[in-house]
């Protein structure tokens, strides 16, 4: 085999892997994340639950006001339990509780 060959060979097989990728790409993500922002933290929220996310909560503490709390979508969708701002959840890394 020559080493044209063999380069054209390697080149349509990255051009195939790369496209077969995207199967892997979490659009629903890259969707949320290329639209405009909203004017609200809540418009935020309710953006995301449109684009398919069961619940959010979002906690916003600014220097030398009270901390604020937003809540959209599910805490338990079976159930019909709105969300909560003010929920408890199990964390899996420690490093989440200084983030």
């Amino acid at each position: 085999m020559t080493k044209e060959k063999r380069k054209r060979i390697f080149g349509i097989s990255l051009i195939i892997v790369s496209v077969c990728s995207l199967y892997f790409v979490p659009w629903r993500v890259v969707r949320a994340w290329i639209r405009p922002l909203p004017d609200t933290i809540q418009e935020q929220l309710a953006s995301a639950i449109d684009d398919g996310f069961d619940g959010m909560i979002a906690y916003v503490d600014r220097a030398g006001q009270p901390p604020q709390y937003f809540a959209a979508g599910w805490h338990d969708r079976d159930a019909k339990l709105p969300a909560n701002p003010h929920a408890l959840f199990k964390i899996a890394s420690i490093g989440k509780l200084y983030a």
